[in-house]
């Protein structure tokens, strides 16, 4: 029962470090879409 309890617990910190990795990836994601847009509008004009 006890092992079973460390498994959750790692997998617990796995998933909270794949959310956060993801958001990460999002946000990052926004900014360059934000970003090459902007340019994008700028230069078509």
């Amino acid at each position: 029962m006890n092992h079973l309890h460390e498994m959750l617990v790692e997998d617990e910190i796995l998933l909270c470090g794949l959310v956060t990795v993801l958001g990460f990836l999002a946000g990052a994601a926004a900014h360059l879409a934000r970003t090459a847009w902007r340019h994008w509008v700028l230069k078509s004009r």
